[in-house]
């Protein structure tokens, strides 16, 4: 059973974010409607991101973000989320991200606002 309280939401063009998920919600539908589509997954560790099926065919915008997290190309918007549960075990179903894996996300969405900013600021965006 998937097990989700939070999704983390890496768009393409825009800073990542976290999205709360109010229980009972169907998480599928959820990352459907945030990639824009049908999705397809990317592993690491303790994550799977999860991204619009044909992103790179249909021309969405490279995600590199995404792309290096994951290491390999990925367009569109990114859904991230956790897959071991609270007992440290991988069973197939999706649940929160762990503390370490959350914090090492967050520390990457403040360096893309920083980095954001610092475009703006030089009007480069």
């Amino acid at each position: 059973m998937d097990t989700i309280t939070e999704l983390f939401i890496i768009p393409a063009e825009t800073a990542p974010y976290r999205l709360e998920v109010k229980a009972g919600e169907p998480i599928s539908e959820l990352i459907n409607t945030a990639v824009g589509g049908w999705f397809d997954c990317a592993y690491k560790e303790n994550i799977v991101g999860y991204v619009h099926d044909t992103g790179i065919i249909d021309g969405l915008p490279i995600n590199t973000i995404a792309s290096a997290l994951f290491g390999r190309i990925l367009a569109g918007t990114c859904v991230i989320v956790g897959t071991m549960s609270l007992e440290g075990e991988y069973d197939g179903y999706n649940h929160d991200i762990l503390a370490d894996d959350r914090t090492k996300l967050g520390y990457l969405a403040e360096v893309w606002k920083m980095w954001d900013e610092a475009r703006m600021s030089k009007g480069t965006l």
